[in-house]
């Protein structure tokens, strides 16, 4: 539990509303995954964000707001994902790095993805995996393989997998993770489980 620990003790010793409201984050995160009140998780992020809004902290609130689309998806709520990470990338694109950017557009990917709009969709993929950040581009990979298998083209989704595939040993653990898609998308189509990728 060191996380709760952690985030516990620096709302004891802070001031800095900013660090309030990343340990508030990480308590309502870790607690909702261990009690299953999503819902609540992202009512209460929701009022965090307007705090955040109103204390000028463009930052955490595209955080909290991307976080809120997290949550939001892992409930299937497609439409409030939309917004949540609408919101984030919007705020995140003046205020942070490029990864998390990234992270808002994959997320956002999902939700247009499942909203049955995968033109959209692949273009904020296309957009996510145009980041630099390696770790960052391997989970836009992982994530874009799943969405086509699952929502888009599934003939597409091994075409991620290679692209995994041809960054080596470091992304072993993400091809790994794509076992799965790549499984269903072979069983779809009858064959082999490799998820190879055209060409593969």
């Amino acid at each position: 539990m060191g996380a709760i620990d952690a985030a516990t003790r620096l709302i004891a010793v802070t001031k800095d509303e900013g660090l309030v409201g990343i340990a508030q984050t990480m308590l309502l995160i870790v607690q909702s995954s261990l009690d299953g009140r999503i819902p609540e998780t992202v009512e209460r992020l929701s009022e965090l964000a307007e705090r955040q809004r109103l204390n000028g902290d463009t930052h955490f609130e595209g955080i909290t707001y991307l976080n809120m689309a997290m949550a939001q998806r892992a409930i299937g709520d497609a439409r409030g994902t939309l917004d949540s990470a609408t919101m984030a990338v919007g705020l995140l694109e003046s205020s942070s790095a490029g990864a998390e950017v990234a992270s808002a557009r994959s997320v956002r990917a999902w939700a247009l993805f499942h909203l049955r709009d995968p033109k959209e969709a692949r273009a904020e993929l296309a957009l996510s995996l145009a980041e630099t950040n390696e770790t960052i581009r391997m989970d836009a990979l992982m994530e874009g393989a799943e969405m086509e298998a699952f929502y888009g083209d599934e003939s597409s989704a091994p075409d991620y997998i290679a692209e995994l595939r041809a960054m080596g040993a470091a992304a072993d653990w993400a091809v790994r993770v794509t076992m799965v898609t790549a499984a269903y998308v072979a069983l779809r189509q009858g064959g082999g489980a490799e998820g190879g990728g055209r060409g593969g």
